[in-house]
C-alpha cells in the first residue's frame, strides 16, 4: 500500500499485519477527526491549544 507521503508499506493477513493496518486505519480516523473539530472552531485562540492526540468526544470521536 502507497501512503499519502509515497512511502510504501506492506500488509499481510496474518494477524501482525492486521495490526498495522488496523493501527494506520485508527490514526487516520482520529486525524479526519481532528481536523474536523478544528474547522467549527471560531477564533484562533481556541485553535492554538489544539494537539495531535488530545482526547476527542461528542461527534468528533
Amino acid at each position: 500500500m502507497t501512503l499519502y507521503d509515497g512511502r510504501v508499506r506492506h500488509f499481510s493477513l496474518k494477524t501482525e499485519g492486521q495490526i498495522n493496518l488496523n493501527g494506520l486505519l485508527r490514526q487516520t480516523t482520529y486525524c479526519n477527526h481532528l481536523m474536523s473539530y478544528i474547522k467549527i472552531l471560531e477564533n484562533i485562540s481556541d485553535v492554538l491549544p489544539v494537539v495531535y492526540g488530545q482526547e476527542l468526544t461528542g461527534e468528533f470521536w
